[in-house]
């Protein structure tokens, strides 16, 4: 598990007010929100010179001390600080609630296309598996696509409880 810089939580104080409801964090002295987008999509800002992630910095204040795990944005915009869109997650939870890979040609996490053959017919079914804690869970092929989704999203429910995420945005989304 990745170490964290530690947030100088009294610099922070001095430094920032955090709106829980709006997920702005706002700079005391010119009354600004601050943060500049990153190539990941999550704010960031600079404290004594050192770059830290507006969520991380959110957390810190509501809490009133640093996040000890990663920071997961329930809804998948890593721009929406409100503190009820900020958990914390270990690095497989995570993982479980990334968006949709750009690759994934079904549209749905853990469903892939594959060909089929046989000795009469050459054709494609839906391959569903699902990993978890290390472990590849294999289900089976289905020759019908909405069947294939319908399982990998009851497995993945399953396995991953709140994490699961099939790319939409999560049941329950703010």
């Amino acid at each position: 598990m990745p170490r964290y810089r530690e947030i100088p939580l009294e610099r922070v104080m001095e430094l920032f007010i955090y709106d829980p409801i709006t997920g702005i964090l706002t700079r005391k002295s010119t009354n600004k929100p601050v943060g500049c987008l990153f190539s990941t999509g999550h704010l960031q800002v600079s404290i004594n010179g050192k770059m830290f992630g507006v969520h991380r910095v959110a957390w810190a204040i509501y809490h009133g001390k640093n996040p000890d795990l990663q920071i997961d944005h329930i809804n998948g915009d890593g721009a929406d600080n409100r503190i009820c869109n900020l958990r914390l997650a270990t690095n497989a939870q995570n993982n479980r609630n990334k968006p949709l890979d750009k690759r994934n040609k079904s549209g749905v996490k853990n469903v892939f296309r594959v060909k089929w053959s046989n000795r009469i017919t050459k054709t494609f079914k839906w391959r569903v598996d699902v990993g978890h804690d290390g472990v590849k869970h294999y289900i089976t092929h289905f020759d019908c696509l909405g069947r294939a989704v319908a399982r990998a999203r009851q497995v993945r429910a399953e396995l991953h409880g709140k994490f699961a995420n099939d790319g939409r945005s999560p049941v329950g989304a703010i």
